[in-house]
């Protein structure tokens, strides 16, 4: 009897764990794990946000949850989104907010993707571009240091920005007065990867630098685009 009694322990002992695991495995199921990467690199993309929705009740009902890379702490790349409904299919949308010191984010939107709700997603970003433009004297051949250039979208009014050399906050991100501008970080105002045309000109007292038209695509990691200016003396 003895025996029998021991036998009977150890079968419950065994399987007290593995009624466990059905709660976790449940709890598990009311996620969505999306991770944000860097094309190029494929280190962590910081701050995106996403939202999830349930295409078999449409696709902009938005019931089925969403979430930010910093709601579970520190931004890391990963978000993990609390699902408030079903989704079969899932329709994931990214969404790139500013970061928290009101800088513009530095990647370009990616299209949204279809999947199952247990699934893990990943979501590889390009970089906005960027110019970097070396500016020459004429006259001496060498850096034309602390000069001005001008840069816009061609038909788009309103769009445009003037950059001096050494002036981080007038937009030459190196900060170094050296015959070379830096600039930020650029992209539409949806922040999708499409190709632009950018006229970069370049005018400062007593010299003028004939403009140049410049494609920027979107970017992997260490990318930018080269633009070269001449300065002539005025008159």
């Amino acid at each position: 009897m003895k025996r029998v009694i021991w036998l009977l322990t150890i079968v419950v002992m065994l399987a007290g764990p593995v009624v466990l695991v059905v709660p976790r495995a449940a709890e598990a199921a009311d996620t969505m794990t999306i991770f944000t990467q860097e094309r190029g690199s494929l280190k962590p993309a910081l701050y995106a946000c996403y939202t999830i929705a349930d295409l078999e009740n449409g696709q902009f009902n938005g019931g089925a949850g969403g979430g930010c890379d910093i709601d579970d702490g520190p931004a890391d790349g990963k978000t993990i989104v609390n699902l408030t409904g079903p989704c079969d299919p899932c329709l994931v949308t990214q969404g790139l907010p500013d970061k928290p010191n009101d800088q513009p984010t530095d990647y370009l939107r990616e299209e949204p993707q279809t999947g199952t709700q247990g699934q893990t997603y990943t979501f590889t970003n390009f970089l906005k571009p960027y110019f970097v433009v070396t500016m020459i004297n004429v006259k001496t051949g060498k850096p034309f240091k602390g000069a001005c250039i001008g840069l816009s979208r061609p038909g788009v009014g309103g769009f445009g920005m003037r950059i001096c050399d050494g002036v981080p906050n007038g937009g030459d991100q190196d900060g170094r007065k050296n015959g070379k501008i830096k600039t930020k970080r650029l992209g539409t105002p949806s922040q999708e990867p499409e190709t632009l045309t950018y006229e970069v000109a370049g005018s400062t007292p007593g010299y003028k630098a004939r403009a140049v038209t410049k494609q920027a695509e979107p970017a992997e990691t260490g990318e930018f685009e080269k633009a070269t200016l001449r300065f002539r003396p005025t008159g």
